[in-house]
C-alpha cells in the first residue's frame, strides 16, 4: 500500500516527464474547484430565496383547510406533520369603494379554539380590532391599501354572492360595512394580498350554517404533504391546500435551481474529463516506468490502483479548494459584489442564505465518482501496458 500511495503521489506532483499533462491536471483541478464553488453559492442562495418565500408566503397561505366536526378533526390532529388546528372560513367578497369595485378574499380565524398537538405551537397574531365580536373591522395588507388607493379608517361595502338569499325583490346577496382599523405589514409576493375579519362576523357576512365548520391546519414542514392528503382522500374529507394557490410559483422556483445547478454542474463534468486526459497523456509518457514496475512484480491491479489515486488526489484537492472557497463566498455574498462595485442590494437581508452540509456533502460525493469514473480509462491502459515493447524501444 505504501509503494502504491507514494508512487501515485510522486507521479501527481511531478511534471519533468510530461509538463503539458501537468499542466492539463491543474487546470481539470481548478476547473473542479470553480464548479464546486459556484454550485456551493448558487445552492446556498436559491436554497435561502426559497426558505424565505416559504416563510414569508407560507406562513400567511393556508397550509391545508378541512371541513370537519369537532370529533374529525381530533383524528386528523392525530396524524404525522401536524401542529396545530384553527377553525377558519374564507370567502369571495365583492368590495365596493369610491375608488370603484374590486374582488378579494376575506379570511378570518378563531384563535380561542385552538387545537394543538405541539406544545411549542405559537398561535397566530390577531390584530385586537379584529377581536372585538360584532366590530365588523378589517385588517388589510398594506399592499392591499396601496394597490387600490385607500386610506386608514376607510370605510368599505363588502358584497357576499356566497349564500344569496331570495326576497320579494329577487336574489339579494349578503352585504355589510366594514372599518379598516389597522393594516397588516406584511411582506407579500406582487398582486397577493391578505384582508383579515373576525371569525364570527365574517359567518354572518357569508350567512354560513352552523354545521358548516372549517379548519386551518398547521403543518411542521408545508412541502411534506402528501401523506396527510391520502389520508384525507381515504376518509372523503373535503379540503383545500396551499398548493392551489402557490403549488405552480414553488415548482417554478424548484425548476429554476435544478436548470442552474446542471448548468454549472457541467463545469465539473468537462473539469472531470480534463483529468482523464491528463491521465492519459501521464500514462503515454510514463510507460517506461510502468513497464519496470511490472517487472519488479507489481500487480496489475496496483497499476491500477496508483492511477486512480491519482485521479483522486486531483479531484480531491479540486473538491477541497471549491468547499474552502465557496462557503466564504456564500455567507460574505453581499460584501463581495459590492467589492466588485455590483450594488444589487440595500442591505445583507436581502441576499438570503442557507448553507445545507448535506447538500455539499451530495455534491462533493458525485464529484469524487465522476473522477473515478474518468481515472479508469487511463488505469486500466497503464495496467495493459506491455513490458517487453516498451523496455526495448527504450
Amino acid at each position: 500500500m505504501y509503494l502504491i500511495l507514494s508512487t501515485a503521489l510522486r507521479y501527481s506532483v511531478s511534471k519533468k516527464t510530461n509538463s503539458f499533462a501537468f499542466f492539463t491536471a491543474v487546470m481539470a483541478t481548478l476547473g473542479i474547484a470553480i464548479g464546486i464553488c459556484a454550485l456551493i453559492v448558487v445552492t446556498s442562495i436559491m436554497k435561502g430565496l426559497e426558505h424565505k418565500l416559504q416563510i414569508s408566503v407560507l406562513d400567511h397561505t393556508p397550509h391545508i383547510v378541512v371541513r370537519a366536526n369537532n370529533q374529525d378533526i381530533i383524528s386528523i390532529l392525530n396524524q404525522n406533520n401536524i401542529k396545530a388546528a384553527i377553525p377558519y372560513i374564507d370567502g369571495d367578497i365583492i368590495i365596493k369603494t369610491k375608488n370603484g369595485i374590486t374582488v378579494a378574499t376575506v379570511s378570518a380565524i378563531d384563535v380561542s379554539k385552538t387545537l394543538k398537538k405541539d406544545r411549542n405551537f405559537k398561535k397566530p397574531f390577531v390584530h385586537p380590532s379584529i377581536k372585538i365580536i360584532g366590530g365588523y373591522n378589517i385588517v388589510p395588507s398594506y399592499n392591499f391599501l396601496v394597490e387600490h388607493k385607500m386610506e386608514n379608517a376607510t370605510k368599505l361595502r363588502l358584497i357576499s354572492t356566497k349564500n344569496a338569499r331570495y326576497t320579494p325583490i329577487g336574489l339579494t346577496p349578503s352585504q355589510r360595512t366594514f372599518k379598516i382599523e389597522e393594516i397588516s405589514y406584511i411582506h407579500l409576493p406582487r398582486n397577493q394580498y391578505i384582508i383579515n375579519a373576525n371569525y364570527v362576523d365574517l359567518r354572518r357576512l357569508l350567512k354560513t350554517p352552523e354545521n358548516e365548520t372549517y379548519f386551518r391546519l398547521y403543518l411542521e414542514d408545508p412541502f411534506k404533504i402528501q401523506d396527510i392528503k391520502k389520508y384525507l382522500n381515504a376518509n372523503n374529507f373535503d379540503y383545500t391546500d396551499w398548493t392551489a394557490k402557490q403549488g405552480d410559483f414553488f415548482k417554478a422556483v424548484s425548476m429554476e435551481k435544478v436548470a442552474i445547478s446542471v448548468m454549472l454542474f457541467l463545469i465539473i463534468i468537462v473539469a472531470t474529463f480534463n483529468i482523464l486526459s491528463a491521465l492519459t497523456m501521464m500514462v503515454s509518457s510514463r510507460k517506461i516506468d510502468i513497464a519496470i514496475l511490472k517487472t519488479l512484480g507489481v500487480p496489475n491491479k496496483n497499476i491500477i490502483y496508483i492511477f486512480l489515486i491519482m485521479g483522486l488526489i486531483y479531484g480531491t484537492i479540486g473538491i477541497f479548494l471549491g468547499v474552502i472557497a465557496g462557503i466564504p463566498l456564500s455567507l460574505y455574498a453581499k460584501d463581495f459584489l459590492s467589492f466588485l462595485g455590483i450594488n444589487l442590494f440595500n442591505s445583507a437581508q436581502d441576499i438570503p442564505i442557507y448553507i445545507d452540509i448535506f447538500n455539499i456533502f451530495i455534491i462533493c460525493a458525485i464529484c469524487i465518482v465522476l473522477t473515478l469514473l474518468c481515472s479508469l480509462y487511463p488505469a486500466y491502459k497503464a495496467a495493459n501496458t506491455q513490458i517487453v515493447s516498451n523496455l526495448v524501444v527504450s
